[in-house]
């Protein structure tokens, strides 16, 4: 069936891989946990968006509310009320982030405006600024560093390095399998390759800021 059947959210039987298969072809669908499926696809986009908009909400709230403790309370109240609508709905359209559900985008839009309230509280109104100072890296140049990062995710997943059975595979999955994977298991492996993703990004933010370099658009 169009909406999946009986897995209307299984990777195989969603309506959005339908959608990209029927539009683009599968040949020009990306592999995704052994199926041909698009988390970033034509559907998935738009509910992403509405993320975006969001933030761009918050931000405008900050700028034009004069009282920032009155931005502290609304950015909270908006949060929580998000995360319980995301709860809420989840019920019947469940929270999937490979889908980018819209229980997913209150769920996570709610915890972010509850996060940025806590943070202007904490930076803005009591200005304990002192231990933000080593993200000031990734906020001084944010769109060269996440091009970078962009660009090294693609790169790692080009299959140029070899496995102990002789077939090629990605340079994230040797390093992963060969280094995380025995170090720290499944899911905390995981986790440590991402940190050490995220800090090579922060490295060359870090370099550039010694420099004086600030790349914008």
């Amino acid at each position: 069936m169009i909406f999946g059947g009986n897995s209307p959210f299984s990777l195989e039987g969603n309506f959005a891989r339908t959608f990209d298969i029927g539009v683009l072809g599968l040949n020009h669908i990306p592999q995704f946990f052994g199926i041909k499926f698009d988390q970033t696809g034509l559907l998935s986009t738009l509910p992403s968006i509405v993320n975006v908009l969001l933030g761009y909400l918050a931000g405008r709230l900050i700028d034009t509310t004069e009282n920032k403790w009155s931005s502290v309370k609304k950015l909270i109240i908006y949060g929580l009320a998000g995360i319980a609508l995301g709860i809420a709905w989840n019920i019947i359209f469940p929270i999937n982030k490979p889908l980018w559900t819209s229980s997913f985008v209150l769920y996570t839009c709610g915890f972010a405006s509850v996060l940025l309230g806590i943070l202007l509280w904490l930076i803005d109104i009591k200005e304990y600024t002192s231990w933000a100072v080593p993200f000031n890296v990734f906020g001084l140049n944010p769109i060269f560093i996440y091009s970078f990062s962009e660009f090294m995710a693609i790169s790692f997943w080009i299959k140029i390095v070899h496995s102990p059975y002789g077939e090629p595979v990605s340079i994230t999955n040797w390093v992963y399998n060969s280094c995380f994977l025995p170090l720290a298991g499944d899911i905390n492996g995981s986790l440590l390759y991402a940190l050490c993703f995220a800090l090579i990004c922060w490295v060359l933010g870090w370099l550039l800021l010694r420099n004086r370099i600030f790349i914008k658009i």
